[in-house]
């Protein structure tokens, strides 16, 4: 049984990083589509303090803020599961750090299993949105298990368990299991 594991980020904030209007491919288009070769990628945040180093993954509107040492734990898989964009972030006075890089996940699979997993629709305007309350993946639909999006719910990213050891070497990670984990980038074991 292959375990699946949600990436999530954390910072000692609350905070947001955003996707910024500068950007040449729309937000919608940066989470669905590769960039090919368009970047940088421009996020604002209201303050850039010292403490962004010491995260290897940033709360992020948009496509995930990951560091140089996030981005050495998937080279291996750039170019076919992920690809990564310099990114430059700006805050409010104007300072401006270019240490992080925009993460466009290429593998997305309608992988979700909605007999098993618990799901609602919110409806916000004229659009409508899964909200996923306990989530069953179908491993059969997934071809590439190492990280990929859900295709029903973009903001979802998955890696697999071998992945997952990988990254505990990561800044930040300190848990083995979610339940037990208050700081870290992975978050919610997922069943298959």
């Amino acid at each position: 049984m292959e375990r699946f594991y949600k990436l999530q980020s954390f910072y000692h904030r609350d905070v947001y990083f955003v996707y910024g209007e500068r950007n040449v491919q729309s937000y919608a288009d940066a989470l669905s589509q590769p960039s090919n070769g368009v970047g940088p990628f421009y996020y604002e945040v209201d303050v850039l303090d010292d403490e962004i180093t010491q995260y290897d993954i940033l709360p992020t509107l948009g496509p995930e803020l990951v560091s140089a040492a996030f981005v050495e734990q998937f080279r291996d898989v750039i170019g076919q599961s992920v690809q990564f964009i310099p990114a430059e972030i700006c805050d409010a006075q104007g300072n401006i750090n270019r240490q992080f890089y925009g993460m466009q996940v290429l593998n997305r699979y309608a992988s979700v299993d909605l007999t098993r997993s618990q799901i609602s629709y919110r409806t916000y305007g004229q659009h409508r949105f899964l909200a996923i309350h306990s989530l069953v993946i179908d491993a059969s639909k997934v071809i590439e298990p190492s990280i990929f999006s859900l295709q029903e719910k973009l903001g979802y990213i998955l890696v697999n368990q071998a992945r997952y050891h990988l990254c505990q070497s990561l800044r930040g990670v300190g848990c083995g299991e979610y339940r037990t984990c208050h700081v870290g980038i992975f978050a919610l074991i997922l069943r298959v």
